[in-house]
């Protein structure tokens, strides 16, 4: 089992409440609205994982009304008395953002049929259960997105720091190298690995090691716990920066050219309408920038002209008049 996203898990389960001001954590006990339950390995205020994530589901929340409840940093040996609680509740959806809880969460789908399950990141599958769906983002349209971004910003070279060998990496890591020679076919890639998901120092250190090589543009893969760090790293040796998944233009002012942002927003909302309907659609849908998922954060002060053309290959990108070459879609089947 491949897990995208690791950090530092809590030995507690943290509960959050759409709508409610409960000093305890827990849901309100209004009956009204789809009851809707998250559960996450990280913490929800901060990263640049799970932060977005809710965001995104909270907006869909108060939009449709839900009653909504969040488990957050739930380590995964814990998973199963929580899936089974809410299965008990007979709830109406159940959310996962780490598809480190799959075998969990198919184990509960099928005990629990009157319960919908929804994976917002990768699923390797189903397991046929018509009750069962995974919504994810391109991760090789992502890829190619971050290398635009650094490619435009270099001079010379851009380096990777990736944590570990995982599909989602594989596919960043083949759409940035696109990304980098479209918008800039003189420059040059390096990447390398800490195999660690975990420990900040190893980012950091990495990202070091790739300037010294010559990189004078660092761009994080699959490092949401490390992000901050990286970046900070990059300001302080002299490198620029190209955040993910949020603006992390605060970790690293003077050195973020911009960030990638994705947004699941609409298929958290897609999930709960057809709940609603009756008509709950299982399967695993991939969406991309024809989708509107992906944009580009404010670009950075000494780096506004950078824009322009970095939106122009984004609209590019959704027209269908730039591709993603196939060995990059072919890696998700490992």
């Amino acid at each position: 089992m491949w897990t995208i996203f690791i950090a530092i898990l809590a030995s507690a389960v943290f509960l959050s409440a759409c709508g409610s001001d409960d000093s305890n954590g827990t849901a309100g006990s209004s009956d009204q609205g789809l009851k809707v339950r998250v559960i996450t390995s990280t913490p929800t205020a901060t990263g640049s994982w799970d932060k977005p994530h809710y965001d995104q589901y909270s907006a869909a929340a108060k939009e449709l009304g839900w009653n909504l409840e969040v488990a957050e940093a739930v380590p995964y040996g814990e998973a199963d008395q929580v899936l089974s609680r809410w299965g008990d509740e007979k709830v109406d959806i159940v959310f996962s953002t780490d598809n480190g809880f799959e075998d969990n969460f198919l184990a509960a789908a099928e005990k629990y049929p009157d319960t919908d399950w929804a994976m917002m990141t990768a699923l390797s599958t189903t397991k046929d259960l018509p009750n069962v769906a995974a919504y994810l983002f391109d991760w090789c349209e992502f890829g190619f997105l971050h290398g635009v971004a650094g490619g435009l910003a270099s001079k010379g070279t851009v380096g990777l720091d990736a944590s570990i060998h995982i599909i989602p990496t594989t596919q960043w890591v083949l759409g940035a190298e696109h990304g980098i020679k479209t918008a800039n076919p003189d420059a040059k890639v390096i990447t390398d690995y800490t195999e660690d998901v975990l420990d900040p120092r190893k980012a950091q250190e990495l990202a070091s090691a790739l300037i010294e090589r010559g990189a004078d543009v660092i761009l994080p893969v699959v490092q949401s716990g490390n992000s901050a760090q990286i970046a900070a790293r990059a300001q302080a040796d002299g490198a620029l920066y190209v955040g993910a998944y949020i603006d992390e233009s605060e970790y690293a002012p003077k050195a973020t050219v911009t960030s990638v942002l994705f947004n699941l927003e609409n298929a958290y909302r897609t999930v709960g309408e057809q709940r609603e309907a009756g008509n709950f659609k299982a399967g695993i849908f991939v969406q991309g920038a024809e989708d509107g998922v992906f944009d580009f954060a404010p670009f950075g002060e000494g780096f506004t002209d950078l824009e322009n053309p970095a939106r122009e290959l984004l609209e590019k990108l959704k027209s269908g008049e730039i591709t993603i070459p196939k060995k990059c879609e072919d890696a998700a089947t490992g």
